[in-house]
């Protein structure tokens, strides 16, 4: 699957289980998503972290129909 990255916008940003259970929401509309989670980041080069806060993209032509959604 080839995602151009540059076509997303940021969304949403939440606690992990609001941003999950968004996801699937768009998901099931078909409606493309990225999550960015800060703390997975900061794991993984060794620096801990206590915040618990991902944030959505969509890809931006899909900003009108993923309102009508949420």
């Amino acid at each position: 699957m080839s995602i151009n990255k540059s076509r997303f916008v940021h969304f949403y940003t939440g606690n992990i289980f609001e941003v999950q259970k968004l996801r699937e929401t768009l998901l099931e509309a078909n409606i493309k998503t990225l999550v960015k989670d800060e703390s997975e980041s900061a794991r993984f080069a060794g620096f801990g972290s206590t915040v618990m806060v991902q944030q959505l993209f969509i890809p931006s032509d899909k900003i009108e129909q993923a309102k009508k959604i949420i």
